[in-house]
């Protein structure tokens, strides 16, 4: 035992820690879109299409599931060049940002990125629109802000003897904020009001601070 407490602080001293469960998370990456038109920064937004069986007609960036031989960062370039009917090439990365874990379990990993010439293309079969919104138009408009209650539904199969209290268990409740924005008849809000909120919310830090 003692030849294994050594074994440990020498391997473990210096790991970075992870979230418990995220191995097996599901993990998604999205890109946040920068383009410039007419010497303005603006941000892209996608409304899925109405023919999808997940949340059709809602606000979302360009994003999807990542495959097992990909990075996070690949997920995010190759989904938004299928959704937006663009070249790789024409995504500039600029900045990995900050992640989000989902209450449903989903890890969504999100980049910062500029299209290169884009034309407005985009997939009919994933996406019904797209619009812009000005960047600055976010700086200056904080979102709405409303909190969900978040608890422990138990499946039916679920050993209540094995805990104390049985099916009176007193399980504990989280509160999950949910943001709102609010731009010329598009509602953005949500996990795509979230990651973009952060996103604001950075760049204050960093640049008006």
């Amino acid at each position: 035992m003692k030849h294994r407490i050594d074994e440990m602080q020498k391997r473990w001293s210096d790991r970075v820690p992870e979230v418990v469960g995220r191995s097996n998370a599901r993990h998604s990456a999205v890109l946040i879109p920068l383009i410039e038109k007419n010497g303005v920064m603006e941000v892209l937004f996608e409304v899925r299409a109405a023919s999808l069986h997940r949340q059709p007609g809602e606000v979302c960036f360009p994003g999807g599931a990542c495959e097992s031989d990909e990075s996070h960062e690949k997920t995010a370039i190759r989904e938004t060049a299928e959704e937006l009917l663009i070249q790789e090439s024409q995504i500039q990365i600029l900045a990995p940002l900050d992640y989000l874990e989902t209450p449903g379990g989903v890890t969504v990993w999100t980049y910062l990125g500029k299209i290169q010439e884009y034309k407005g293309t985009y997939s009919t079969d994933e996406v019904d629109h797209i619009f812009t919104v000005p960047l600055d138009w976010f700086l200056d408009n904080d979102p709405e802000r409303y909190q969900c209650t978040v608890h422990t539904v138990p499946d039916d199969d679920f050993p209540f003897h094995l805990v104390p209290g049985g099916r009176e268990y007193h399980w504990k409740k989280g509160k999950y904020d949910v943001y709102f924005y609010q731009y010329q008849g598009e509602i953005i809000w949500g996990m795509t009001a979230k990651l973009l909120q952060a996103f604001v919310k950075l760049y204050k830090k960093t640049f008006h601070e």
